[in-house]
């Protein structure tokens, strides 16, 4: 976390299937499908796919800057401006 904004990172590269241009769209892949049934099951997610687009769409209506989506190295970067 910064004074103005806060960066989320995740450990490896996006699967091959998926860009960033489709993650905006609602694209996803679980790298772990057992893992992700499970968290559904406690309700925990609802559906992959809705978080970047939720993020993107949410920070529009604030009139917010755009969300910074980009993979580093080994990492992707999400990063939220204030």
């Amino acid at each position: 976390m910064f004074e103005d904004q806060i960066e989320f990172h995740s450990p490896g590269r996006l699967p091959n299937t998926v860009t960033i241009d489709k993650m905006k769209m609602g694209v996803s892949y679980a790298r772990n499908p057992f893992l992700a049934k499970h968290m559904e099951n406690l309700r925990y997610i609802d559906q992959l796919g809705r978080g970047i687009p939720m993020i993107l769409k949410t920070m529009k209506e604030a009139g917010a800057k755009e969300p910074l989506l980009k993979e580093s190295g080994e990492e992707f970067v999400l990063t939220i401006y204030k």
